[in-house]
């Protein structure tokens, strides 16, 4: 799509306007999904304009200062100077602009070589002259529009709020007839050129492009159409080892030796002046790689907990070995297609390790001692919510509180959340734990049968208190990783007994329950000797 801008589109009054022309020109113009235009004809309206706006708003802040010089002495205050324009601003706004726009991939289009017609125009009052007879800038506008026609077979949007005299005066507005008879004539289509009645017009023409594009990657992406390209341009490709982490110096870049996608998601589409589709994607992967070790420095990796990697091929030739690794990454990608998804070519713009590689690596070695001591400094004096002693008390658990704890594995339940270089994870905890725990109104059977457990037994209301030694428990727990920190902001959630442990132990018989049980298997067995 190419994109003409007359020159209301860049003088519009309104902050929010003013806004979306940046937005347009620095956002949606280097996405390639149009080009932009703007006639050397504009630029030198501009420039006029520009001048006259200046020269008015110098003028009328002056008369302002002029109307309160008697309420200014009157305070005591210094009257303002004279505002006055300066010429070399005025004289530099051309450039200043013509620079701005080509900065972005602009291009400016060069007055025609034949503005004769123009003359006839005039004469005839046609359109775009006015019936007065002036409009000759637009005039040399909408020649430089058919020379870009001529010159370009894309379809031509050409954004005025001129509408008047360039418009046919329907709703919506359209091209007028006069002025798709000038395509016609020239042997292009008269839809070539499509009005656009203003730049939030534009804008939305914008969007909706961009949300058919989305829609049609989104479905090429479904459908397993863009995996061959990336397949393409990733196996065997090699990838930075700095970026990769691998905890072993490396002489060169491992490579690509195998890829699984995990999911692909549509980060923008367009669609390029071609018909094709220009899509940013990222691309989480797992990824095997095959690497070269120099054996002084894997001697020296060996004995780091923080290693990425395993041996293949120990005797690779007498200074390398041969190892691999699986790495999960997210990588940035450019991909255009067709919209069949017939031509399809994909190229690797960047690439970061993944938010879940970067946890599971914190879970491992040096960063995972850190955990540790966090842990158990946040564990230590937790309470223990699901809880069931390994004595066979009848009577409820009020409170079980963990001492002490030992290590054990830690995996991760939750991404909750990744931000740059920050990971919150919700983390699952399975450590052996001192606990202590008590309950204030034990049964009669549980105070007599337990009565080693209890505490003030000669008030007439014993509190039962025991005590397990490295209890099987499970902590649910969030935290945070980053680089700078490691592991911080540890949250304790719950602990509880290891689930089959806690429902063995409540599955089980109470003492009460087993000494009535019991005394109604005596109370059997005397029966039957009876009736013998």
């Amino acid at each position: 799509m190419l994109v003409v801008l007359d020159s209301n589109a860049f003088h519009a009054d309104a902050r929010a306007d003013r806004s979306l022309i940046r937005s347009i020109l620095d956002e949606a113009l280097p996405k390639g999904s149009f080009e932009l235009f703007v006639p050397e004809v504009v630029l030198q309206e501009l420039d006029k304009q520009f001048a006259q706006r200046s020269k008015k708003a110098a003028k009328e802040i002056n008369k302002a200062i002029g109307e309160q010089k008697s309420e200014l002495h009157e305070l005591g205050l210094t009257e303002p100077a004279p505002m006055t324009v300066d010429p070399d601003d005025v004289a530099g706004y051309r450039a200043a602009l013509e620079a701005r726009l080509e900065s972005v991939g602009t291009e400016i289009l060069p007055l025609p070589a034949d503005l004769s017609p123009a003359v006839a125009w005039a004469v005839n009052r046609r359109k775009p002259f006015k019936q007065q007879g002036d409009g000759f800038p637009d005039a040399a506008i909408w020649l430089t529009v058919l020379d870009l026609a001529l010159a370009r077979p894309e379809q031509i949007m050409l954004v005025t709020d001129n509408t008047k005299d360039f418009g046919d005066g329907k709703e919506p507005v359209g091209l007028s007839e006069t002025l798709a008879d000038d395509l016609e004539q020239r042997g292009r289509p008269r839809d070539q050129v499509r009005l656009l009645p203003g730049i939030h017009e534009f804008a939305d023409e914008l969007a909706k492009q961009s949300k058919a594009a989305d829609k049609l990657a989104s479905k090429l992406a479904d459908d397993g159409v863009l995996e061959p390209a990336i397949e393409n341009v990733l196996m065997w490709s090699r990838l930075d080892k700095d970026t990769l982490e691998l905890g072993v110096e490396l002489d060169n870049d491992p490579q690509v030796v195998g890829w699984d996608l995990v999911s692909l998601t549509i980060d923008a589409a367009a669609e390029l002046p071609d018909g094709r589709l220009l899509i940013t994607a990222t691309g989480e992967m797992d990824l095997l790689l095959d690497l070269l070790i120099y054996k002084a420095d894997y001697y020296i990796a060996d004995e780091d907990e923080d290693a990425v990697f395993r041996l293949s091929d120990p005797d690779f030739n007498d200074h390398y070995l041969e190892a691999e690794s699986d790495v999960r990454v997210e990588i940035q990608l450019e991909i255009t297609a067709t919209p069949d998804g017939s031509d399809v070519r994909a190229e690797v713009v960047d690439f970061s390790l993944a938010p879940l590689e970067i946890v599971h690596r914190a879970l491992r070695g040096r960063s995972l001692r850190n955990l540790w001591n966090g842990l158990r400094a946040a564990l230590e004096g937790a309470e223990v919510e699901e809880y069931a002693p390994q004595e066979r008390i009848e009577s409820g658990v009020e409170e079980a509180t963990v001492l002490s704890i030992g290590g054990g594995p830690v995996t991760l339940g939750e991404l909750i959340e990744s931000d740059e270089d920050r990971q919150v994870c919700q983390l699952d905890v399975s450590f052996d734990g001192d606990v202590e725990w008590s309950t204030s109104a034990p049964t009669s059977f549980d105070a007599e049968q337990f009565a080693g457990l209890a505490l003030n037994e000669s008030s007439g209301a014993p509190i039962l208190q025991g005590y397990e030694s490295t209890a099987p428990l499970i902590a649910d727990v969030s935290a945070s990783w980053d680089p700078e920190h490691g592991w911080h902001a540890i949250e304790v959630n719950s602990v509880a007994l290891e689930a089959a442990e806690l429902k063995k132990r409540n599955e089980r018989m109470t003492a009460s329950e087993e000494l009535i049980a019991d005394e109604m298997l005596a109370d059997h067995e005397d029966r039957e000797r009876g009736d013998a």
